[in-house]
Formats: structure tokens, C-alpha cells, sequence
């Protein structure tokens, strides 16, 4: 029999195994802690400045995956996947050979992932981790080679990170199904080649060069001061031939877009140009575009001219300086044009490019035992740092607008169009349009063949409705009639950037077999009513315009000639 204790006793014995158990604890916390720093220890300066360089890495890989999403407009350039892997040709609309993508390089690099995986959504997206990763692992490995104090490189990498963390534009457009992330990476090879080794090798220069303008064409005027300066250096025969096989690639494309397209520029492009009343309040609209970027995204804004700054100095030697005015060329190029509607993209190559020649600058002036470099990289941090709490403070609790340059935060107007909400639910949602609509036009399409409508956002609509679904672009970035009608034909004489809003003349949309014009069209699509094409034939209405959202007017509207609008036959 056990003796009887008393409750205090118990209590008391209690205590101690208690207090014995919590001295094990913290003894055993401690020891661990103390172990990991021993181990650290041990580590080699280049062993944790690799260790930092991966986390730093994993945590921008990380942050880009978690937004991972795909935009409205990439679903233009997947409707020309999905018909090229289709045997339809490079096309929007079938038979309808028209350039409607800015980007050919992803365009065919998406084919290529389309063909293997299928789902153009994910390649989009894994193309997107993937090329972000593949950036920072290249660049931070050569801030380290390029500095001989690895530890003080770490740190230039840290500080670089946080600031693309930090920055909504450039992380949500590493993804989003357009070209940012290729270009980024394109542009990050360039600027490293151009610091490790001049213009030593200008055919790999030259090569790098064109595969950026085939990522986007408004890239040549970052590359022509490299350019310019890359043929100056060319001595021999033998390594203009070189530099000659080096544009190879760009080459090819023009001869394709020439002959397959009928124009080497993009139809895109041609529908965003001249929109404006005049070069002065198209730069006015630019210059807004550069403010919003600043106002909404201030610690990459700011980082931007203050990491270029460092470069400029004149021993940084000419290609450093040609990337460096290159950048500023480029800026300049889409202030002039009017900028973007999508916040921040179009600046965040100049982002991109000054932090990476930038970091690299300071790196390689710490081989000197200056301070200069790490007074600058402190004060560059606190400043940074600065901002980025400002940021955080200013964004609390406010609402997403759109101001006076319809500019806006795109991933956040497409909440639906993010890769976690496709993954749990296995279909896109917009705020905008009843993605159903396409299933109800594709079901249509089956049963009666080949029908034409005309929309004004047509990249998922198209997609899904599929290639007998011919979606007649009313902004016209995916058609040729629409996008080189004159300024005159133009609803508002001060557009929001990259919506040409047209009028459009309806009988150019009954030559294309435009059923949406029709009265009721929409509830005999709902119903299977096959008399839709038949109708069609019988409209009366050619001299009408309609709008870009699809609204009538009569063509006195303009202040031109009438008869220059096309005519059914």
C-alpha cells in the first residue's frame, strides 16, 4: 500500500519537477541556439554569404508566387498560342493574319510551354517563378564574385530584395502573363556582361540585345547607345561577321512579320499610337504615369535614380554607361508616348536595371577599403527603409481609384485572375464580365458553326469562346481596320492610356459577320436560335457608327466626309 501524502506534498514535488523540466527547457533552448551560432561560425565568409544570397532569393521567389496571377491582356497572347498549337497559324482570329501581341520572344517561348504542359496559365505563371529566380541567383553569384568581401555582397543583396519585395508593380508583374520577367532577366544578363567583361564579346552582346527587343520592341532605345557603341568596336572582318550572325534571330522575326503579318510593327502598337491631340499632352500623360509609380510605389521609385546615381561616375567604363543612358533613353521614350494604364510596368526595367549595375557598383568599390561605399549603401538603406514604412503607413486603410490617368493597379481590379484562386477553384473569375458568356458563345459556335462578335476586352472572352468564335476587337489592338482608323474617328479626344476608344463604322462589322449587332442577339445565343446569320444578311443599318462599348451613333458625329466610311457591297 502506498502511503497516504498530503496535498501540500504533492503540490511541492510538483513544483520541483516543474522547475526542473523548465531549467531542461531553457538549458536545452540555449544549447541549441548555442550550437547553431558555433555552427555558423564555422561557416566561411563565401558559405554565408551563399547561405544569405538563398534566402534572400527564396523569400523574392516566394513573395512572387504567392501573387502569381495572369492579366486580362495575356489572354490575347494565349488566344494566339492556343490557335498556333491548334494548326489556325499565329493568328487572333482565324484566317485573319493580324499582329496582336507586342512581346514575340514570350509569345513563342509560351508556345514551346503550351506544347509540353498544355494549360497556358500555369506555363504563363511557372515561367514567371521561374525566369525571377533564375534573375536573382545570377545576379546576387556575380555580386559576390564582383566584391572580395562576400559578407558586405550579402548585405547589397539583402538591401536589393527587400527593395523588389517591396515593390506591388514588380512583383506582381513578374508573373501575369506578359513579358516583364524575360525582359527583366534579359536585361540583368546584359547589365552583368557589360560590367564583368565591356563590350570584350560583342556578339554575345549583340545576340542578348535582340532577344531583348524580340521580349518587347520599345527596348531598342535602351539598346541603342550599347548598340552604337558595340559596332565602334568592332576591329576585324571576322567579328562583324559575328556580330552579323548575332542579329540572326531579329532578323528572322522582321522577315516573318513582314511577310506572314504584312507590317513589322506590332498591330498593338499601331492602335496605342497617336491617340493623343498632341505630342505635348501625350508627354503630359506620360509624366503622370511617372508620378503615379512614384506616389504608389515610392520605395522602388526612389531606389530607381538613387542606385543610378552611383554609376554614373566616368570609371564605371563606356558599356556601363551605355546601360546606364540606355535606361534613361527608355524612360524618357514612354513618358513621350503617355505611359500605361497598368501601374509601375513599364518603368520597372529602369528599376531593375539601376539596381543591378547599382549593387554591383557598390560591391566593387568595397575592394578598395573605401568607405564610400558602405556610408553610401547605409544611407541608401535608411532612406529605403524610410520609405517603406511610409509606404505601409499611407496604404493602410486606403481604396484602390483610378485617377485622372486611368491608371490602376491591375493585379488588384482581377482578383479572380490569381493563380490561388485557379488552383482552388479550377476557373477564373472577373468583375467585369460573366466569364460564362464564352462557354455560352463556344456551345453556340458547335451547334450552328463559325459566328462573329464584336467586344471591347477580348482576351478571355476569346480564349475560352475558342477559334470559331471570331471576337471583332472594338478597341482594336487585334484588328487592322479598327486600329489605323484616323484620330477623327476617336470618342474622346483625351483617351485613358491603351484604350483607343473608337467610333466604329457598323458596316465594316456586317462585312465581318458581326452578329452582336443585331437586336436581342445575346437571348437567341441563350436559346439556340440558328437564325442569327440569316438576320444578319437582312440588317438594315449600315450607316450607323457604334462606339467601343458598343453604343449607336449617327455618323454626323464626325466632323468628315461620309463617304469615306466603308459600305457593304
Amino acid at each position: 500500500m502506498f502511503a497516504e501524502q498530503s496535498p501540500g506534498c504533492v503540490v511541492e514535488k510538483a513544483e520541483k519537477r516543474l522547475a526542473r523540466y523548465g531549467d531542461d527547457t531553457v538549458r536545452s533552448a540555449s544549447s541549441s541556439l548555442s550550437d547553431r551560432l558555433k555552427s555558423w561560425n564555422t561557416l566561411s565568409p563565401n558559405a554565408q554569404a551563399y547561405v544569405i544570397m538563398v534566402a534572400c532569393c527564396a523569400l523574392v521567389t516566394g513573395t512572387v508566387a504567392t501573387r502569381a496571377w495572369v492579366s486580362e491582356d495575356s489572354f490575347i497572347t494565349f488566344r494566339y498560342v492556343a490557335n498556333t498549337l491548334a494548326g489556325h497559324g499565329a493568328v487572333f482570329n482565324v484566317g485573319e493574319r493580324v499582329q496582336g501581341y507586342t512581346h514575340p520572344l514570350w509569345f513563342l517561348l509560351l508556345v514551346a510551354g503550351c506544347f509540353v504542359f498544355g494549360n497556358p496559365i500555369y506555363v504563363a505563371a511557372g515561367y514567371g517563378i521561374l525566369l525571377t529566380l533564375l534573375m536573382l541567383v545570377v545576379w546576387s553569384r556575380t555580386l559576390i564574385r564582383v566584391s572580395d568581401r562576400p559578407l558586405a555582397a550579402s548585405g547589397l543583396t539583402t538591401l536589393v530584395c527587400l527593395v523588389f519585395v517591396s515593390s506591388d508593380p514588380w512583383t506582381s508583374f513578374q508573373t501575369g502573363g506578359l513579358e516583364n520577367p524575360l525582359s527583366h532577366l534579359l536585361l540583368t544578363l546584359i547589365a552583368i556582361e557589360c560590367w564583368t567583361r565591356g563590350a570584350s564579346r560583342p556578339a554575345v552582346l549583340t545576340l542578348s540585345m535582340c532577344l531583348l527587343c524580340l521580349a518587347r520592341p520599345d527596348f531598342v532605345f535602351f539598346c541603342a547607345p550599347l548598340g552604337v557603341l558595340v559596332l565602334a568596336r568592332v576591329r576585324s572582318w571576322r567579328a562583324l561577321v559575328r556580330v552579323l550572325l548575332a542579329t540572326v534571330p531579329a532578323a528572322a522575326w522582321l522577315a516573318f512579320a513582314w511577310t506572314y503579318y504584312g507590317d513589322i510593327v506590332p498591330n498593338s502598337a499601331r492602335a496605342k499610337m497617336a491617340i493623343y491631340p498632341d505630342g505635348l499632352y501625350s508627354a503630359r500623360m506620360g509624366w503622370t504615369y511617372l508620378l503615379d509609380w512614384l506616389v504608389h510605389d515610392r520605395t522602388a521609385a526612389v531606389a530607381t535614380p538613387l542606385f543610378l546615381a552611383y554609376v554614373v561616375p566616368a570609371r564605371r567604363g563606356p558599356p556601363v554607361l551605355a546601360c546606364v543612358f540606355g535606361a534613361l533613353i527608355y524612360a524618357l521614350w514612354i513618358v513621350w508616348v503617355g505611359g500605361d494604364f497598368m501601374r509601375g510596368r513599364l518603368f520597372l526595367p529602369v528599376l531593375t536595371t539601376s539596381l543591378v549595375l547599382g549593387s554591383m557598383a557598390l560591391a566593387s568599390d568595397w575592394r578598395s577599403g573605401s568607405r564610400k561605399p558602405l556610408l553610401a549603401a547605409s544611407i541608401l538603406a535608411l532612406v529605403l527603409a524610410a520609405l517603406f514604412v511610409w509606404d505601409r503607413v499611407a496604404a493602410y486603410g486606403a481604396e484602390e481609384d483610378m485617377d485622372f490617368g486611368g491608371i490602376v493597379n491591375e493585379r488588384e481590379c482581377y482578383p479572380g485572375y490569381s493563380l490561388r484562386f485557379y488552383l482552388r477553384h479550377e476557373r477564373l473569375a472577373s468583375p467585369w464580365v460573366n466569364l460564362g458568356f464564352a462557354e455560352d458563345l463556344k456551345a453556340y459556335a458547335e451547334a450552328f458553326g463559325p459566328i462573329a462578335i464584336h467586344f471591347r476586352n477580348p482576351g478571355t472572352i476569346g480564349y475560352f469562346a475558342g477559334p470559331k468564335v471570331t471576337v471583332i476587337d472594338t478597341v482594336g489592338l487585334t484588328d487592322r481596320f479598327i486600329a489605323h482608323l484616323s484620330r477623327e474617328y476617336s470618342v474622346d479626344p483625351r483617351p485613358r492610356p491603351g484604350h483607343p476608344e473608337r467610333y466604329i463604322p457598323i458596316a465594316y462589322l456586317v462585312s465581318r459577320g458581326d452578329v452582336s449587332i443585331l437586336p436581342g442577339w445575346y437571348r437567341a445565343i441563350l436559346d439556340r436560335d440558328g437564325s442569327l446569320k440569316k438576320r444578319l444578311r437582312e440588317y438594315e443599318g449600315s450607316e450607323l457608327l457604334i462606339d467601343s462599348w458598343g453604343n449607336r451613333f449617327d455618323p454626323n458625329v464626325l466632323e468628315k466626309n461620309r463617304d469615306s466610311l466603308p459600305r457593304r457591297d
